[in-house]
């Protein structure tokens, strides 16, 4: 099977606890998805909104270094930069390494950042974590606001980089501004969110926004957080289907994806990780024809990367 999943802490967790991403005793290691024909992962830098500024961007450059360090020591990865990495993956037996940040608390002033972080290789960027920052409002900030006038400036500069824009984790406010500010823009996504009206959580979408990513020919990637696929009982992969098949109810056949949030939050029950991937296809199998669960689990992702990166 093929996979493609829009977000992952792995590469975090390993640069905090000095592992490798070979092997490890993680979500996600090399040495697990070795058994996918095509797998191309986002791997996530976690920008925590609590920390100061400069000690964020001082680890985040860190950990990139770390992350350029792991590509050397492990010649099965592409460090996918554009779209000929990525069918460089697709025609090949090689995984794909999608270099991605979560959160921009730490970019307070200087657009330069943003030069520098793409020249390196990152290509996506959450635009929030949960709180406040100076680009705008996270899902967490009670009467929360939208884009600031800083991250009016943000937004462009990424968008001007063909740099990904992300918007899960976002408030509600910041998430349509994003789209009234820039009605033009097609490098916007939910890398990992769940739908609003199967569990009612603040980091979900609503249909409304749902079917707004949809109209921009977007990407929703469907997260295996189990806080965000159920709230009243404790979950389990049938959950994902749940809100799998919401989705698909507003017609989101080009739009689903995954964005499983190994490494960065608490699983359901049946999910332990990348190996757990093969039985959720299978259920997948069960419920649907097999060209819509390929495009779920890769090409509605592929697609859209192949689309939105030069």
């Amino acid at each position: 099977m093929n996979f493609f999943d829009l977000h992952c802490d792995t590469i975090y967790e390993c640069a905090l606890k000095g592992r490798e991403l070979y092997d490890n005793n993680f979500h996600i290691s090399l040495k697990k998805g070795k058994r996918f024909k095509n797998w191309i992962e986002c791997f996530a830098i976690w920008a925590k909104d609590d920390l100061p500024s400069l000690e964020l961007e001082s680890f985040i450059f860190k950990t990139i270094d770390f992350w350029q360090d792991q590509i050397k020591k492990n010649s099965e990865i592409i460090f996918c930069k554009n779209k000929s990495d990525l069918k460089s993956v697709r025609c090949g037996e090689k995984m794909g390494g999608i270099l991605c940040i979560e959160g921009l608390s730490f970019v307070t002033n200087d657009l330069s950042v943003f030069d520098s972080l793409y020249e390196k290789g990152v290509r996506l960027a959450t635009l929030t974590w949960n709180n406040f920052s100076k680009i705008g409002d996270g899902s967490s900030v009670v009467k929360s606001r939208g884009l600031t006038d800083f991250g009016k400036l943000a937004v462009a500069k990424m968008l001007e980089l063909n740099m990904l824009v992300d918007i899960s984790h976002a408030s509600d406010a910041l998430f349509y501004d994003v789209f009234e500010c820039f009605p033009d823009a097609k490098g916007i996504l939910a890398t990992h969110s769940n739908s609003r009206k199967i569990c009612n959580h603040a980091r979900n979408l609503t249909d409304e926004q749902f079917l707004k990513l949809k109209s921009k020919n977007s990407i929703v990637g469907l997260t295996f957080c189990k806080h965000f696929l159920r709230t009243n009982a404790e979950a389990t992969s049938w959950d994902i289907m749940r809100h799998a098949e919401h989705f698909l109810e507003l017609g989101g056949e080009n739009v689903l994806s995954l964005g499983s949030d190994f490494d960065g939050a608490d699983m359901p029950q049946n999910i332990v990780g990348i190996e757990s991937m093969y039985n959720l296809y299978e259920m997948f199998l069960r419920h649907y024809k097999e060209d819509l669960v390929k495009a779920i689990f890769f090409e509605n992702a592929y697609n859209f990367f192949c689309r939105n990166l030069k």
